[in-house]
């Protein structure tokens, strides 16, 4: 099954298109929101940056001033 925008016709799995819904609430391509009966959250440059950074920060580890992912053997 999959979801398709109804502001641009982008192809979303459905999967992909609750998540997003639970999220953000908007569409990639267009921002047309997916529930319009939840509220829109799109998320500035500076946001994601600082979600990335924490998620690297949540896998890896530093050992001799390099970040070096948990699973390596070195730990």
């Amino acid at each position: 099954m999959s979801y398709i925008c109804p502001g641009c016709d982008a192809l979303y799995c459905v999967k992909c298109s609750n998540a997003l819904s639970d999220l953000e609430n908007v569409c990639w391509v267009c921002e047309t929101p997916f529930d319009e009966e939840k509220e829109v959250h799109i998320a500035t440059e500076e946001e994601k940056l600082l979600e990335a950074d924490e998620e690297i920060q949540a896998e890896t580890v530093e050992i001799e001033g390099k970040r070096v992912p948990k699973k390596h053997k070195g730990n």
